[in-house]
């Protein structure tokens, strides 16, 4: 029995100074630091890949919020599947915080609209309503119009992915022009005439007359029929009152 005693007062010190270990543990963990700062917040996980349903349910069990873009596009990715999110995978974010997600609505793909002989600006507008754009634009001498669409790549009725580009083929107008006659027209009109043949107005001021209404052409150089390179100018003059 006395080396019993003996014992227990001989391990005595050690447990004084474990018991005291776990008190001062015990004090930093829970007075002395912030409330809630033991508990780490989770991680947020990679969901790139997962489906929107299951994406959902593992942020709900680690207590996120989930918020999703409407889909978009995506050339590999399948429809429904999870192609972004945001915070990134990995980042430490609080418990009841939102993660957003962008869900990939498939490989859609559409039907390149015909738009030989159209002018630029409609043919850019059906593109955008094919959920396309216009790409790479290339001029080309031409007897039509400047601006006016003569070939696509990928040509006319091409199925191809969406969102994709089309590379427009414009007329330049042609290498040569013969200046028109613009004499008596009203400046405007007279230089959308000399735009859409590939030429430059140029308005060189104005002069008085009485026998044509303010604002119309009284004098052009080069003069009508002349033959000059396609954007070269034509200096116009235009009468005032």
């Amino acid at each position: 029995m006395q080396r019993l005693l003996a014992g227990l007062r001989a391990l005595a010190p050690y447990v004084l100074v474990t018991l005291a270990g776990f008190g001062l543990a015990y004090s930093v963990l829970f007075v002395l630091l912030p409330s809630g700062a033991a508990a780490a917040s989770p991680r947020v996980p990679d969901l790139v890949g997962l489906s929107l349903d299951s994406a959902r349910t593992r942020l709900e069990q680690l207590g996120y919020a989930v918020r999703a873009n409407p889909p978009i596009p995506h050339p590999t990715i399948a429809e429904g599947l999870v192609i972004a999110q945001s915070p990134s995978p990995g980042s430490e974010d609080p418990t009841g915080s939102a993660v957003t997600l962008t869900i990939s609505a498939g490989n859609r793909r559409t039907t390149v609209p015909g738009l030989i002989g159209l002018p630029r600006d409609e043919a850019e507008r059906l593109l955008t309503q094919a959920g396309l754009a216009a790409g790479d634009i290339e001029e080309r001498p031409s007897a039509l119009a400047r601006g006016t669409i003569l070939d696509t790549r990928p040509v006319p009725g091409a199925v191809i992915g969406v969102p994709g580009t089309v590379t427009l083929i414009v007329s330049g107008g042609p290498a040569e022009v013969i200046v028109p006659d613009v004499l008596g027209q009203d400046y405007a009109a007279a230089r959308t005439q000399l735009e859409q043949l590939g030429l430059t107005a140029d308005s060189a001021g104005a002069e008085p007359s009485s026998s044509v209404p303010p604002g119309s052409v009284i004098s052009q150089a080069p003069d009508a029929g002349t033959k000059i390179p396609s954007g070269a100018k034509v200096r116009l003059i235009v009468a005032t009152p």
